[in-house]
């Protein structure tokens, strides 16, 4: 029989259950992104102005510091073209990113967080996301709820093997790890439908 490792099996689930979430939040951001789409230009206001207008003047400044570089070429204002080129030309986008992860952030925790955001017709995109992703959130919720019963029913266990026979009667899907033996029934249950993690319950 083969020695199995019981960080092994711990670890295999551990990858595999954060794989799972990251699937889940990446489906519960495009519904953000998707739902303020129509309307961040709006929160957001008129910045391609500003990041046209730095973008001519970086290049004017470092046009002019090529002209004279023995006067102005040094660090402190390669400092200010740097600034420029990597903050204010794509000040639209970080601030379009901050409100959507802001959003999202609200979204995956609703009801241990209040929706405080200082752009007011946000607010009730975001209550009507919560409801639009109800079922994902379930998900998510049942997904980490599996994770720790399983990670329990491991760190419990005596040994690796034992940890591979327990998950094994108890339908969890165990390919990836190398082990074969015959077990006797297992004697506790999972409370969510291992299908979530064996790769049937995700669908949305």
């Amino acid at each position: 029989m083969t020695n199995l490792a019981k960080k092994d099996v711990r670890e295999h689930f551990v990858k595999k259950f954060e794989q799972k979430e990251k699937e889940i939040q990446n489906k519960v951001y495009k519904a953000v992104s998707e739902a303020c789409e129509p309307h961040i230009n709006k929160w957001v206001g008129n910045v391609s102005l500003i990041e046209n207008k730095a973008d001519a003047l970086a290049e004017d400044l470092r046009q002019l510091t090529e002209r004279h570089k023995p006067i102005i070429g040094g660090w402190k204002y390669q400092e200010i073209i740097s600034g420029l080129n990597s903050r204010v030309i794509n000040i639209g986008k970080t601030i379009k990113d901050s409100i959507v992860r802001d959003i999202f952030g609200y979204i995956l925790n609703p009801h241990h967080q209040a929706y405080d955001s200082y752009i007011e017709e946000s607010k009730a995109v975001a209550e009507k996301l919560v409801e639009d992703t109800k079922s994902l959130r379930k998900i998510l919720s049942d997904t980490v709820k599996l994770k720790n019963e399983i990670l329990t029913i491991i760190d419990s266990s005596n040994n690796g093997n034992k940890a591979f026979n327990t998950l094994k009667e108890l339908g969890v899907d165990l390919s990836g790890i190398n082990k074969t033996s015959s077990a006797l029934p297992a004697v506790i249950k999972l409370s969510v439908d291992v299908s979530l993690i064996n790769g049937s319950g995700t669908q949305q």
